[in-house]
């Protein structure tokens, strides 16, 4: 984009919860063939109709959206924006643009207005029934200053490995994080920032002070949230002593703070973190979870509960009704096939676990999607810096024995 005086940088509203899933068809025969195809009644049966009827089945038949997490919506998520993308260069002649995921950035010829150019691409999204977000848009000049340099600079940092000096280097490079966070909204800084953070060498008289950050950066940012668990869990399996009470917190407060939105990914998270540090779910938190409606979080209650790490007794006949058939096609799948296969449940009719069925096929040999002996895997630079640590402790004993202590 560098040869254009002027670029446009926009993206598509709200993408994954609005993507019509007819629209898959749309995509990979064009609008037209596909409702021509419809009408004839020969769509029936083709790649595009049975992604757009899996599509449905992961979310109760319904059109309107594709689950946000799994690879399978990526993958269905970038055919519906190559679709889009295409019709915007057949519509627009010679138009250069680059596009990563619902993201576009477009050049505009020298002899265009901006936005009368801008408005030639409107259609095609409309075209598929998805909206711009106007208020991500931005027309920019060759004189525009990306703001995306704040990855350079966390990229760059460098940790100490004084443990004298290493606490206030922590503190700079969090406190850093959180001010580039806010200078840059609408990037995920602090998630950026976590993930650069794995590669530091912690020592462990400052590790309570790092893991504070840790839990504060994902109480700000959902999205922090998986990356945090797996630090935590990763320190644990290296033995490192953690602060188990501010963990705990941490995991009912974010229950608490996302049960009632259904983000079901960060509540999956911690409840993972749970299950690896051996850490109980109070009463009051488990009554509210009882019943949910998420495949994952159900499996991993279940998993917890046989553990002993829910406080009370925890009600799992509530996810019985998804024991059939129907609940096989809905998004409660992994509930209808698991339990049973883990012995967790015991469905009223097992048919649509016989034979002959799409789930008998896989349950008659014993095939699982949730293996409840896995856990995250060590990190290189984990296991490299308990190397370091022992080799120091041997070091230091060969010291004391040298001069008769």
């Amino acid at each position: 984009m560098s040869r254009f005086n002027v670029t446009i940088m926009t993206d598509i509203s709200r993408f994954y919860p609005t993507i019509y899933t007819h629209s898959i068809a749309w995509a990979i025969y064009g609008k037209s063939s596909a409702k021509s195809l419809y009408q004839q009644h020969k769509l029936k049966g083709t790649l595009a109709d049975n992604l757009d009827k899996l599509a449905r089945n992961a979310q109760r038949a319904q059109t309107m959206g594709l689950p946000i997490g799994p690879q399978t919506s990526r993958i269905l998520a970038e055919i519906v924006a190559v679709g889009i993308e295409n019709d915007i260069k057949r519509n627009v002649k010679n138009i250069e643009l680059v596009r990563n995921v619902d993201d576009i950035l477009i050049g505009v010829p020298t002899n265009m207005d901006p936005k009368s150019y801008f408005s030639k691409i409107i259609p095609s999204v409309k075209n598929f029934e998805l909206d711009i977000n106007f208020e991500k848009t931005k027309i920019m000049d060759s004189s525009f200053i990306y703001s995306g340099d704040w990855d350079v600079e966390l990229r760059e940092f460098k940790m100490t490995l004084s443990a004298v000096r290493q606490r206030n280097y922590i503190e700079h490079y969090f406190k850093r994080a959180l001010q580039l966070h806010s200078e840059n909204p609408e990037d995920n800084v602090l998630k950026y920032a976590i993930n650069r953070s794995r590669s530091f060498m912690i020592h462990n008289n400052n590790w309570k002070y790092y893991e504070s950050f840790l839990l504060r950066f994902s109480r700000i940012n959902g999205s922090c949230i998986p990356g945090v668990c797996q630090i935590l869990i990763n320190e644990r399996l290296a033995k490192r002593n953690l602060d188990n009470e501010s963990i705990s917190k941490f995991i009912h407060d974010t229950i608490e703070a996302h049960i009632e939105s259904y983000h079901y990914e960060e509540i999956a998270w911690v409840l993972f973190l749970s299950k690896a540090l051996r850490i109980s779910i109070k009463r009051r938190i488990n009554k509210k979870l009882e019943g949910i409606e998420s495949g994952v979080c159900a499996l991993l209650l279940m998993d917890i509960n046989k553990r002993g790490l829910l406080d009370g007794n925890f009600n799992t006949n509530l996810w019985l009704k998804w024991l059939n058939a129907d609940g096989f096609k809905s998004n409660m799948w992994l509930v209808a096939y698991e339990a049973p296969l883990k012995g967790w449940l015991i469905p009223k009719n097992k048919s649509y676990l016989n034979k002959g069925t799409h789930a008998g096929a896989m349950y008659s040999k014993k095939i699982s999607f949730y293996d409840d002996s896995k856990n995250v895997r060590r990190t290189k630079i984990g296991n490299l810096w308990y190397k370091i640590e022992e080799e120091r402790a041997r070091y230091a004993l060969r010291l004391f024995r040298s001069i008769g202590l």
